[in-house]
């Protein structure tokens, strides 16, 4: 690929970037369903995936998929007491809750059906019969106006990315145009659905590493107590960081972001990495992202440890990449509960 043509094709990326979700929404219906699973994929919305959910009411608990798309609880037999407790949290290694959100106790005697507001820390009550059988039952379907509104929702952040690549493309474009370099550009945007597809399962490492960081102590080093102790202290936290990890249509935007970066990256830097190291880096660089939203230190020292292998001057980009990505994805996460709310349920109903 010749100078210009490079600059051409990243410029062309950059122009049609606002559309990634759109593409994204096309594409899924092509290979999503058979790479992931496929009943959410099918609804054209972004799924929770890959964590599983447990919810508790009275003696009785369920785990379900994130995906589910009709999740019903176990019968629950209200006590003497007349009020059964509702729990909803991520199945992981800490008590991380899944909390504002709406579920519906069914009763199973009289067919009555009432919707329960979880608060913030995943917890809810319904006064019940006693004797009487009951089951909740997590979200239910979604109309294609909220699909639509949740969609809606990811614009500034598609807005935000874009802006700061064009804002590091306007320092990287004069290297490429006094380049002499005989290989230009890395390959990621040629064939780019196959390089997404390719990264999927291993950018779902971060969930793994956020359920028990305490496992991946050789990535994190002592990060990784931290990160385990704000399951605890901050489980709000923990919770932003376990949706954004598995969110799909934003991490996609990210892969799609760190692609486009990494091929935007003056020639000499890129020329660091291995043409067989391209897409692990991109791997690593969406996974440090997610981490800073738990413990920006956590996420440099996965970086530190995956790229040292790279140089000074790569780490020190990827570095600065999750830094900024944090800022913007900070300011995305603030509308957490708003994409909670539509999110966690399965399918357009």
């Amino acid at each position: 690929m010749t100078h210009a043509a490079h600059i051409a094709s990243i410029e062309h990326e950059l122009d049609g970037f606002h559309q990634s979700l759109a593409v994204y929404r096309q594409q899924m219906g092509a290979w999503y369903s058979r790479a992931l699973d496929s009943v959410s994929h099918a609804a054209d919305m972004p799924s929770l995936l890959g964590m599983d959910r447990v919810v508790r009411m009275g003696d009785s608990h369920a785990t379900a998929s994130m995906a589910d798309p009709d999740f019903m609880g176990s019968v629950a037999i209200c006590q003497l007491g007349g009020e059964l407790k509702i729990e909803s949290k991520f199945e992981s290694a800490y008590d991380v809750p899944i909390g504002g959100i709406p579920v519906e106790v069914v009763g199973l005697d009289d067919g009555s059906s009432t919707v329960v507001m979880l608060d913030e820390h995943g917890r809810g009550s319904h006064y019940c019969t006693a004797g009487g059988r009951y089951q909740v039952r997590v979200q239910g379907g979604v109309s294609e106006q909220q699909v639509e509104a949740l969609f809606a929702s990811y614009a500034g952040l598609t807005a935000d990315l874009e802006q700061w690549l064009r804002s590091q493309w306007t320092g990287f474009k004069p290297h490429w145009e006094v380049s002499t370099a005989s290989a230009i550009g890395n390959g990621l945007l040629a064939g780019s659905w196959a390089a997404i597809m390719d990264v999927w399962g291993s950018i779902k490492l971060v969930q793994a590493i956020l359920e028990d960081p305490l496992k991946y102590a050789e990535q994190l080093g002592a990060e990784a107590a931290k990160l385990a102790q704000i399951a605890t202290d901050a489980p709000k936290v923990m919770e932003q960081a376990m949706l954004l990890a598995s969110d799909e249509a934003a991490l996609f935007l990210l892969v799609r972001t760190a692609m486009l970066w990494l091929d935007a990256l003056p020639p000499g830097q890129i020329a660091q990495v291995g043409a067989g190291f391209v897409v692990a880096l991109l791997i690593d660089l969406v996974i440090g992202a997610v981490l800073t939203i738990a413990l920006p230190a956590a996420g440099v020292a996965y970086l530190s440890v995956r790229l040292v292998k790279y140089g000074a001057q790569m780490l020190k980009a990827a570095l600065g990449f999750v830094e900024a990505l944090l800022k913007i994805l900070t300011r995305f996460m603030q509308a957490v509960d708003r994409y909670k709310a539509v999110a966690v349920r399965g399918v357009v109903g």
